[in-house]
C-alpha cells in the first residue's frame, strides 16, 4: 500500500473518530430540555439548511394576521420557513393539540390556556426563563405560565373586561362617571341615571336609550366567568392560590349578590329578572350599548371593533373604566393574557430557537409592534417605549393599558377554578336566583361544596 494511500486512510479514521465521538458524548446536565437564549447562538443564514416550524394555532379570527406575521419574518431569514395550522374552537383545539402531541406529530409552537394547562403539558414546554426579552413583560401577564421553577411560555396579549361607558348620555345626565370610586357611587350613579330615563328626560338626545345597562344572563361565559371572577377574587387573589385551594371560603357572596341586584335593577328587565337568562351577549352589546339603547355594559376592550362596525359615532364616546365591586376598597379593571405561546421542548434545539427568534421578533421589533396592534389588534404584554408606540387600533386599549400600568387590575383566577365550577355550578346558581329570587341564601352553600367536590 502506498505511502499517500496510508495517509488518506489515516485522515478518513480519524474524522470519523472525530464525528462519532460528537454525536456520542452524554448531553451535559445543564443543557438538557433548556432552550439557549437567541442572542447568544443565533441560527446560521444558511439556505441550505432549513429549518420549518409548524405552529398550531387557535386565532382563527386573526389566522392572516398570523400568516402575515411569519410570511415578514421569514422574508428575511430564507433558512425559516413557518407551516401554520389553525384550529378556531377553543375545546377542539385542546382535543387537537393533545393528539398531535401524544402521537408525536410534529408541533413546534402552539398555545395554552391557564396555568391548569401549562403543568398538565409541562413536559413538553421549553423553559424560557433565560430569555432577557420576555423578562420584560408586564408582570400581570405571566402568572399563568409562571410554574415553580420558572417562566414556561409567553404571553400573547392583554385583555381586560370593566364598564364601558357611552360617555354622551351620562354627560348629558349630568352624572360624572370618572368620579366613580366605590359601589356605593356606582349604585347612586346607576339609579339616578334609571330615573332619568323612566322620567323621559333624554328622549329628545336618545330616542333609542331604554335602560341603564344589560345583563346578558343567556351567556354562561359572561356568569360563570366575569362575575364569578369578581366574586371569589377576595378570598384567593392569584391563579396559584386559586389552582391550590381545596376548600372555597367565598366570604362575598353578599357582595355579588348585591352587584348582581344592582345589574337587575337597571336592565330593561328590571321588573321580570327571569327575562334575563334569555338575554344574549349581542343583546347588551350590538342592539344594545351600540344602538344607543342601553348606556353601559360590563365588557372586554376586545368589544370595540363589533361597535364601531354598528355606530362608529357611539364607539368614539366610549369609555372604558374599572368596576367598584361591592367590598373591595378601590375599583379596578380584570386584565390578563387570553393564552400563552409554548415551545415544545422536544422539537429540535434549532427549530426551538427559530421558534423564540419568531416571537421575539413579533413582540420586539419595529414590524412585529406595528402588526400586534394594528394586525392583530391587541395590547401588546410588552411596555412600550416613546420611541416604539404606534396609534393602536382599539383607544381601549390605551385606557386599559393606564389601568395596568397604574396597578388598578386584577387578574383571571376562573381559569384554574375547579372543571366545570364556572359554567355548570356558579353560571347555574345564578341564573336560578334570577328565575327565583329566594334561593340565594343556599348559593354560597351550594358553591362551596360543589368546588370541593369537582377539586
Amino acid at each position: 500500500m502506498s505511502g499517500i494511500t496510508i495517509k488518506v486512510l489515516s485522515s478518513f479514521f480519524a474524522i470519523a473518530i472525530a464525528f462519532f465521538s460528537i454525536f456520542t458524548a452524554p448531553a451535559s446536565p445543564q443543557t438538557q430540555n433548556v432552550l439557549t437564549p437567541v442572542d447568544d447562538m443565533p441560527l446560521k443564514e444558511d439556505a441550505e439548511k432549513t429549518v420549518t416550524i409548524h405552529l398550531l394555532s387557535s386565532l382563527g379570527e386573526n389566522s392572516q394576521s398570523i400568516q402575515q406575521a411569519a410570511d415578514m419574518f421569514c422574508a428575511d431569514r430564507p433558512n425559516i420557513r413557518i407551516h401554520i395550522h389553525t384550529v378556531a374552537s377553543q375545546s377542539d383545539y385542546r382535543s387537537t393539540l393533545r393528539s398531535k402531541l401524544l402521537s408525536g406529530e410534529q408541533v413546534d409552537l402552539f398555545h395554552i390556556f391557564s396555568q391548569t394547562e401549562a403543568r398538565e403539558l409541562q413536559k413538553y414546554l421549553a423553559r424560557l426563563s433565560h430569555l432577557q426579552w420576555l423578562k420584560k413583560a408586564r408582570p400581570q401577564s405571566l402568572a399563568g405560565i409562571t410554574l415553580d421553577d420558572g417562566l414556561y411560555g409567553v404571553p400573547y396579549s392583554l385583555e381586560g373586561y370593566g364598564l364601558l361607558y357611552n360617555t354622551a348620555i351620562w354627560e348629558a345626565a349630568g352624572i360624572n362617571i370618572r368620579n366613580i370610586q366605590n359601589f356605593e357611587e356606582l349604585e347612586k350613579a346607576f339609579e339616578e341615571l334609571r330615573v332619568q330615563i323612566r322620567d323621559n328626560k333624554l328622549r329628545e338626545e336618545f330616542p333609542h336609550l331604554r335602560a341603564v345597562t344589560e345583563f346578558p344572563a343567556q351567556d354562561r361565559s359572561f356568569l360563570g366567568e366575569q362575575i364569578s371572577n369578581m366574586a371569589l377574587f377576595p378570598d384567593l387573589l392569584d391563579s396559584p392560590t386559586a389552582l391550590a385551594t381545596q376548600i372555597l371560603p367565598f366570604t362575598g357572596a353578599q357582595h355579588a349578590k348585591d352587584y348582581v341586584d344592582l345589574m337587575v335593577r337597571c336592565s330593561s328587565s328590571r321588573g321580570e329578572p327571569a327575562l334575563l337568562a334569555q338575554i344574549p351577549r349581542n343583546r347588551q352589546l350590538q342592539t344594545g350599548l351600540a344602538a344607543g339603547r342601553i348606556a353601559v355594559i360590563q365588557d372586554v376592550t376586545g368589544v370595540y371593533k363589533e361597535i364601531r362596525a354598528v355606530d362608529p359615532q357611539i364607539a368614539d364616546t366610549l369609555s372604558f373604566q374599572p368596576i367598584p365591586f361591592p367590598g373591595e376598597e378601590s375599583a379596578a379593571v380584570y386584565a390578563d393574557s387570553p393564552l400563552y405561546w409554548g415551545v415544545n421542548q422536544t422539537s429540535a434545539p434549532e427549530v426551538q430557537e427559530a421558534a423564540a427568534q419568531f416571537l421575539e421578533w413579533l413582540y420586539t421589533s419595529p414590524q412585529g409592534i406595528y402588526l400586534t396592534q394594528n394586525g392583530l389588534g391587541i395590547l401588546s404584554p410588552f411596555p412600550q417605549s416613546e420611541d416604539q408606540e404606534v396609534a393602536a387600533s382599539n383607544p381601549l386599549q390605551k385606557q386599559l393599558e393606564g389601568y395596568i400600568d397604574a396597578g388598578r387590575s386584577r387578574g383571571w383566577i376562573y381559569r384554574e377554578f375547579p372543571q366545570g365550577f364556572t359554567q355548570e355550578v356558579f353560571a347555574t346558581e345564578i341564573k336560578e336566583y334570577l328565575a327565583n329570587q329566594s334561593v340565594w341564601k343556599s348559593f354560597a352553600q351550594h358553591c362551596q361544596e360543589q368546588w370541593y367536590r369537582l377539586r
